[in-house]
């Protein structure tokens, strides 16, 4: 019975691991202060998530450039306005993804 107990367990911490859904990201954004300067529907000193994920629909390299931006910071694909960077902030790797994900996702 333990030997099930714990298979059982190590199975449903796999899967809750693994669905990480938009709302995790949602999250992870309000955690890291990007509402401070994006709203979800309209810019406010930056571009909208959503229209960060118009610009880059369909672009197979879009989370890995986005991830990259989000560490390093940057400015002139927006503009001139600055994206700071994270990268001594945010220091989970899986937080740049899900995040990055719920912003494609806008």
């Amino acid at each position: 019975m333990k030997s099930l107990f714990k298979i059982v367990s190590v199975a449903l911490l796999i899967i809750v691991s693994a669905d990480v859904n938009a709302e995790d990201g949602k999250g992870l954004a309000l955690k890291y202060g990007c509402f401070a300067c994006h709203a979800t529907n309209e810019g406010v000193i930056g571009p909208s998530f959503k229209a960060i994920a118009e610009r880059y629909k369909g672009d197979t390299g879009a989370k890995s450039t986005l991830i990259a931006k989000l560490k390093n910071g940057g400015t002139g694909v927006w503009g001139r306005k600055l994206q700071p960077k994270y990268k001594d902030e945010i220091k989970n790797e899986q937080d740049y993804s899900v995040l990055i994900n719920w912003v494609l996702s806008q």
